[in-house]
């Protein structure tokens, strides 16, 4: 078997060259689109180098006059056109695979030839960068014994996403896409599930809850903990038609306590609590705390407190050994802890480990571990 570190085929990030240009350009910025992916790349270029994009530009239909996305001024294909010549328009971000091509073939032949359009893969820019080649190079043996525990078919996918990640060149993903993106596999899942109850971690609107409620036909209870405020109550206007569905308004951790939770909507996380903190001060919960009986698997996507979790939840995995689906993108550090804490458990050997990229957009996220 060839180590891993010789399957590295990248040792600088494309992307970064791109904002580093950005930085060094007296040409005017644009973003195609004014929605939410706009306002968080907006967000990311301020924070990232100071960038300060001067339009969002959206096609002609979608123009409104006087609208402005996260603070920039919005503008139609036509006036861009008209005023904007010669300017840099990011693009890209929000895409998805299906449509990659041909979006970015119509922006082109709708825009001016003298704008120039940079492809951005998703709409973060430094939030996945810690997983880097001085990271995989330092960690070699780690990745190595990653690679090593996982079934054959899932050994390219880790190579192809550590490649992307350290590049910022995602296109291979593609390839590993599921038939419905951004769902958990249901076909690795089911093997292990009965009669005991689901845990979704993070279950934020209720998506994941309902996806297995209905593969299972409603006859599992299903814990849906979510602590963010506004996607709780999403998670239970959309869970009333499934009674065995149980709302829990916390997150998890690997003990029962108050934490603060920073940002907003589908990517808040958790910090320690602070006594002048101007965030929410949410209740978290250890898995081994809720005492629900038999559990036949956890999934958890919490924008990286996935490992404290996992720590909250050894009692019950070494008990149940239930299915595990495990979001593996938020830290560079989940992939050397997260495999080590699986690796210390006595169940270590029960399990047969896969990954699967189930990310809706191109993007690096929603890559996923799963023991089954």
């Amino acid at each position: 078997m060839a180590p891993f570190y010789k399957m590295i085929r990248y040792c600088e990030n494309e992307r970064i060259k791109k904002l580093s240009l950005l930085l060094n350009t007296d040409r005017n910025i644009g973003l195609f689109g004014a929605g939410g992916y706009a306002t968080t790349l907006i967000d990311e270029l301020r924070s990232w180098g100071g960038i300060q994009p001067d339009f969002c530009v959206v096609d002609d239909c979608y123009y409104l006059p006087d609208k402005q996305c996260n603070g920039v001024k919005v503008i139609s294909i036509r006036e861009c056109n008209a005023v904007q010549q010669n300017s840099i328009v990011l693009t890209g971000f929000g895409m998805t695979y299906q449509n990659e091509k041909s979006e970015l073939e119509r922006l082109r032949a709708l825009l001016d030839s003298s704008i120039d359009l940079i492809d951005f893969e998703d709409q973060y820019i430094a939030y996945f960068y810690n997983l880097d080649y001085p990271f995989v190079i330092k960690n070699a043996d780690m990745f190595q014994q990653l690679y090593e525990m996982l079934e054959e078919d899932s050994r390219p996918l880790l190579i192809d996403y550590v490649n992307g990640r350290i590049s910022g060149i995602l296109h291979k993903m593609s390839a590993y896409a599921g038939v419905n993106p951004g769902d958990y596999r249901w076909e690795l899942l089911r093997h292990r599930i009965s009669d005991g109850a689901i845990i979704d971690c993070g279950a934020f609107d209720g998506n994941s809850s309902l996806q297995f409620n209905k593969f299972l036909n409603g006859r599992n209870h299903i814990l849906a903990l979510e602590c963010n405020r506004d996607n709780f109550a999403l998670l239970c206007k959309n869970i009333r038609q499934a009674p065995n569905i149980t709302p829990i308004p916390k997150g998890v951790w690997n003990y029962s306590t108050l934490l603060n939770l920073q940002g907003e909507g589908e990517t808040a996380n958790l910090g320690d609590l602070q006594e002048d903190a101007s965030t929410d001060v949410i209740e978290v919960v250890a898995i081994d705390d809720l005492r629900v009986g038999k559990v036949d698997a956890i999934i958890m996507d919490v924008e990286g407190a996935e490992l404290a979790a996992l720590h909250g939840a050894r009692k019950t995995i070494e008990a149940y050994c239930p299915a595990l689906a495990i979001r593996l993108y938020h830290k560079a550090e989940d992939f050397i802890e997260i495999p080590r804490f699986l690796r210390s458990m006595d169940s270590f050997q029960r399990y047969r480990y896969y990954l699967r990229y189930d990310c809706k957009n191109r993007g690096a996220a929603d890559f996923t571990l799963y023991a089954v």
